[in-house]
């Protein structure tokens, strides 16, 4: 059988979000290959040698595009109609506007349907576009939780699969940005990720515990003005700080010497930094509702969204090794269970049996 891989996402050198999902989904899926496949990868410039060693039944065929845009929708619509596959698979979103008989896409995120008031008016409707196409002409969609597969029920689309992401942790750089005991938050610095609650619980604990800061990593996206006037506004404004992006190497280092993941973010598709903290060591205060408590379960402390008070009296707790020492372990073994080889083998059940 031939797949057809849309790898384009996989070549960006800065992985973060689909990037990162394009590029590990791939490589598990280069040690996974099945003995009926052959896949040909496309993509707008050569692929990393890590999703390698090519031959003739794993091969990148590069499609030139002089443009930086829109080689999804032209550039792959103009080779699926000169060259079918069998199936194609999207780790993406946007689909080429032809496809062969059987496709396969990936939605990693559904909270707009929800929650459109925590989106820019012009996010949301690309948004709702893509979903829609996908949902109309996709044979499957693959989605990260059960949570995102409750979200998209309503739409009706084909078929739709839970397929966990992984997690691949890179040589770990230690952290010279804080000396003092901190919390991290990891992750797009937006509305989305509800963390005004984390800072209401931060300045509750840090009354009692003036030598500890709130670290907030991540780039900053729609309502990122509004968060960082209200924690610069609060009474532990001098110990709530705003890094930015940083490279995995780094941003890892400094989740693994936390006290705690904060992870306030009740709606979203996944919620990676979860499982990369207890894969570290490091225990998780996690909100308790949506696709991140799913992928945390019982080895993590689960705190309403919308309790300050809540998240203060989590953070007093998480302090004390007798409750520390149970979530690292719970952690770990949750970790675990969370592996790129295994979302590799899921997704080709996926492609390999999807119907028309």
């Amino acid at each position: 059988m031939l797949i057809g891989i849309d790898a384009s996402r996989a070549e960006a050198k800065l992985k973060t979000g689909v990037e990162r999902y394009s590029y590990e989904i791939i490589r598990a899926m280069r040690a996974t290959l099945p003995l009926n496949a052959e896949v040909v990868l496309y993509s707008y410039a050569p692929l990393p040698k890590e999703l390698g060693p090519w031959n003739d039944k794993w091969k990148n065929k590069v499609l030139s595009w002089p443009l930086r845009y829109a080689w999804t929708a032209l550039r792959l619509t103009w080779e699926m109609w000169r060259h079918p596959v069998n199936v194609l698979f999207v780790p993406g979103y946007r689909l080429p506007m032809i496809l062969p008989k059987r496709s396969v896409t990936v939605i990693h995120d559904a909270t707009f349907l929800e929650f459109s008031e925590l989106y820019s008016s012009v996010d949301l409707a690309a948004q709702k576009a893509i979903l829609d196409d996908s949902c109309r002409r996709a044979s499957a969609i693959i989605v990260p939780s059960q949570f995102t597969k409750d979200q998209l029920a309503a739409l009706k689309p084909a078929h739709l699969e839970v397929v966990p992401l992984g997690v691949s942790l890179p040589k770990i750089k230690p952290s010279t940005i804080i000396s003092n005991p901190y919390f991290v938050f990891v992750g797009r610095v937006d509305k989305k990720k509800n963390l005004s609650v984390a800072i209401d619980g931060f300045v509750k604990f840090s009354e009692k515990h003036p030598d500890y800061s709130l670290m907030i990593v991540g780039r900053p996206s729609f309502g990122y003005d509004d968060i960082l006037a209200y924690a610069k506004n609060s009474p532990a404004a001098a110990r709530i700080f705003f890094t930015g992006p940083l490279p995995d190497k780094e941003m890892l280092g400094l989740v693994k010497n936390a006290t705690a993941l904060v992870h306030p973010c009740p709606v979203e598709g996944f919620g990676l930094p979860v499982i990369e903290a207890m894969s570290l060591g490091t225990p998780v205060v996690v909100a308790n509702h949506g696709a991140a408590a799913e992928a945390a379960g019982d080895a993590a402390l689960l705190v309403s969204p919308t309790d300050g008070v809540k998240w203060a009296e989590a953070m007093e707790q998480i302090t004390f090794d007798i409750f520390r020492n149970p979530l690292i372990e719970k952690g770990r073994a949750r970790a675990k269970e969370f592996t790129w080889l295994r979302a590799a083998e899921a997704t080709w059940k996926v492609l390999l049996n999807v119907k028309l």
